[in-house]
């Protein structure tokens, strides 16, 4: 697998959806952990996506001659953009043979920033993320109207 540092697999476990067949369950999956990646992406603090919101931590100079400012994230919000590393490095993968998908990253500092450290409290993104479809479908309609705006759904 290619995330082994920090990653979240991903079914949609829908009696409806399992009726509509194996290759469109596999669309169904795939579309949704399409959506989950570009929600996480745009989940970073000062990122400017749907749920971006800028970073509330502390300032600190970086840089060469220190003139570059970076905002880190407060605790309990997602990470704040930095080198864009991370972003960049969130991806997802279909299981072979089966309707779920791995969504995340092999970036090594990953975990460090979801869980936190004994110096430093969480900055969560995937579980951020997670939380905002856990217990609806509303994962699953978006997966199905972006499936069906492809021509893939019927």
């Amino acid at each position: 697998m290619p995330y082994d540092v920090i990653g979240v697999r991903i079914m949609l476990d829908d009696p409806a959806i399992k009726r509509l067949g194996e290759a469109t369950a596999r669309d169904m999956v795939e579309s949704a952990a399409q959506i989950i990646v570009a929600d996480a992406k745009g989940s970073f603090t000062g990122g400017g996506g749907e749920y971006g919101e800028p970073a509330k931590g502390n300032e600190y100079p970086k840089g060469v001659n220190g003139d570059i400012v970076h905002v880190a994230s407060a605790p309990g919000q997602p990470p704040a953009v930095d080198t864009g590393r991370l972003r960049a490095n969130l991806d997802m993968v279909m299981m072979p043979g089966e309707p779920r998908a791995l969504i995340g990253t092999p970036v090594d500092y990953a975990p460090f920033l979801e869980f936190g450290t004994s110096r430093m409290k969480p900055r969560p993104l995937w579980r951020t993320v997670i939380y905002r479809y856990h217990g609806n479908n509303n994962l699953a309609y978006k997966a199905a109207r972006h499936l069906k705006a492809r021509g893939r759904l019927r």
